[in-house]
């Protein structure tokens, strides 16, 4: 075979080929390691030519435009040896990724069944994106570690949120407030949820706590379990039980910038 003039002339003679019907020839090998599956145009991460290998178990795998060294009537020849052409990612559809993905997490048992719930799960041109909630950082190198070892994965891109961060995160915006130090307002945070319990001095302080509670990113809800100093000593002030209130915040972006798995 002859090295076509580019790789770029390669992607548009391939263009109309028969899915299944072009062999693939690895530059060592005279035999051939597959098919053609299709082509691949991922924005942001290039194109690939999709190869498809094996009979009963079948694997689909990239290879990089610029490894594609020529193409004729008789087959692609790719650049690789065979051995690198064997560590070529797989391919795996979006939509199966993000059940493979789903089904990873339900391997963690810290968040099978009620976590996981909490996750929110986007894939694209396999490249996984994890957002949502979970209780701690342990829990959140887990699920990320789980999804990346899931075939067909690219990238994570770990948009978690933990309930610590929350928690630090909630107590950080209350300390330029005097009257919402921490011996007064006591915060908790469950799945993006967060609880604020305590005594202050009047209801524009419960208002207050509530407001700066829910200006933080990440944070999914609060809930105001806080109860006003009675003005009087005779009068007891309220259980917290009486002042419950749950306030529904707008998710904005989550704390900590977005981390990246790959």
């Amino acid at each position: 075979m002859t090295r076509s003039a580019s790789a770029e002339d390669a992607r548009r003679t391939l263009a109309g080929v028969r899915r299944g019907r072009l062999p693939v020839f690895c530059a060592d090998d005279a035999r051939p390691v597959g098919r053609v599956e299709g082509w691949l145009t991922s924005p942001g991460h290039g194109r690939y030519l999709l190869v498809r290998s094996g009979w009963w178990s079948s694997t689909v795998r990239r290879v990089a435009l610029s490894d594609v060294g020529s193409v004729e009537s008789r087959g692609v020849l790719l650049r690789l040896d065979h051995e690198h052409f064997l560590k070529q990612p797989p391919y795996v559809p979006d939509e199966d990724l993000a059940l493979a993905a789903y089904e990873a997490l339900l391997t963690v048992a810290p968040l099978r069944y009620a976590a996981v719930r909490f996750i929110q799960i986007q894939v694209r041109d396999g490249v996984v994106r994890l957002s949502g909630h979970v209780a701690n950082e342990v829990h959140r190198r887990l699920a990320v570690q789980r999804v990346y070892a899931s075939p067909g994965v690219l990238r994570v891109e770990d948009d978690l949120v933990t309930d610590e961060q929350l928690v630090k995160a909630v107590a950080l915006a209350m300390v330029p407030y005097r009257e919402l130090q921490p011996s007064r307002v006591r915060i908790r945070a469950d799945a993006g949820r967060v609880i604020l319990e305590g005594e202050l001095e009047s209801p524009h302080d419960i208002e207050l706590a509530i407001s700066v509670a829910g200006s933080v990113p990440g944070v999914a809800s609060v809930e105001s379990r806080l109860w006003a100093r009675a003005r009087s000593a005779r009068r007891r002030p309220p259980r917290p039980s009486q002042e419950r209130r749950l306030v529904m915040i707008v998710p904005g972006e989550v704390c900590p910038p977005s981390r990246s798995v790959s």
